[in-house]
């Protein structure tokens, strides 16, 4: 096959068309590139091979980084944004510096965006100063695009920036709506492992935007147990609501050393408020140590209705013989605290607790 023979290709008919252009993309035939492009600029009206056109210049010019760069550089408009999808569909790394170069021009937003797609994809740390320089863009979409690969590098120079769009969102005028760039500010810097992120995402676990709070939330939890220690500091404090952000977290991250938190928390304060217990009770269900199934067992006797409800629910997920034969005992006694625990089984749809307890002792299942 001749490479003049592209030129003569809007005269011939659909299968030769198509039988061509498989040619030249399977064979690999680079030196079809300049005559793909003369097609790609003037289509030839028919979409469907239009489109394999441009499939097969995308393929055969991934292979030819020297004449995608040159587009890249003085191709036009059309050529340019061609290239640019292609150095992102295929990661090429040779495209960087051209890309960095072109993302200086005044562009409109929609080609910055696709250069800044295209640079994320390629995923080359020489384009970090790039998302450096668009944290904070007017577009949000291109500001959030640049805050995820910050994060994706794991970029330290950023980090007080990104400390600053989470900060920024809880003023007056912002914490009514969790933006874009906000979300994105908190899962970048959740990438980094420093102790300094993880006190203050702690710090800011009762951010006052809820969604923002959510995400941070989640981010902690995903941190697992190197949260402990910040999320332990957080019960010397005198808030509660933020101490029962912590417990609740601490749940979530479900490892049996968030017990010693937990109980330490119990024992150390003398009054201890009845909705701190609750999430606390609450927590330790989710933990499923042994040491937090005999603390809860001594809860037991819990007279506010709400938290011996929480130790219930908790108890039910990790039952054993011994701790059904002493709720068996303490229903016997037939006082009100026995009319409670009862309540409390039923209330919580304990159906665990209830199916031991129906097997050796069917008359108190009754109740």
């Amino acid at each position: 096959m001749e490479t003049d023979m592209l030129k003569e290709f809007r005269d011939l008919d659909f299968i030769k068309k198509i039988e061509i252009l498989t040619t030249i993309q399977n064979e690999k035939k680079t030196e079809y590139i300049p005559d793909l492009f003369e097609l790609y600029n003037t289509p030839t009206g028919d979409d469907s091979i239009d489109n394999i056109i441009e499939e097969t210049l995308k393929n055969v010019v991934s292979l030819d980084e020297v004449q995608l760069r040159e587009k890249l550089r003085n191709g036009n408009q059309k050529e340019k944004i061609f290239c640019i999808k292609t150095a992102a569909r295929f990661k090429i790394n040779s495209a960087v510096p051209d890309l960095s170069a072109i993302v200086k021009e005044d562009l409109d937003d929609k080609t910055r965006y696709q250069i800044l797609y295209a640079l994320s994809e390629i995923k080359d740390r020489n384009s970090l100063p790039i998302f450096r320089s668009h944290i904070g863009y007017p577009d949000t979409i291109i500001s959030a695009l640049a805050i995820e690969m910050i994060g994706f590098f794991k970029d330290e120079e950023s980090i007080v920036r990104l400390i600053g769009i989470i900060n920024d969102a809880e003023s007056e005028e912002n914490y009514k709506r969790c933006s874009v760039e906000t979300a994105d500010s908190i899962d970048a810097l959740s990438e980094f492992d420093s102790k300094e992120v993880l006190s203050f995402l702690v710090k800011k676990i009762h951010h006052k935007n809820p969604t923002a709070r959510r995400i941070i939330h989640e981010n902690l939890a995903a941190k697992g147990t190197a949260s402990f220690p910040f999320l332990k500091k957080v019960f010397l404090g005198s808030n509660n609501d933020i101490k029962i952000m912590a417990a609740n977290i601490i749940g979530r991250i479900g490892d049996k050393s968030g017990c010693e938190i937990l109980i330490s928390v119990l024992d150390s304060q003398k009054v201890c408020d009845s909705n701190l217990r609750y999430a606390i009770f609450e927590a330790l269900g989710e933990l499923k140590s042994l040491k937090g199934l005999i603390f809860l067992s001594e809860a037991l006797g819990e007279t506010e209705f709400l938290v011996l409800m929480a130790v219930v629910h908790a108890i039910n997920g990790q039952v054993n013989k011994k701790i059904i034969e002493q709720m068996v005992d303490m229903i016997k006694v037939n006082d009100q605290q026995s009319g409670n625990l009862i309540k409390a089984i039923v209330h919580t749809k304990s159906d665990r607790i209830f199916k031991e307890i129906y097997k050796s002792e069917p008359e108190i299942a009754d109740q």
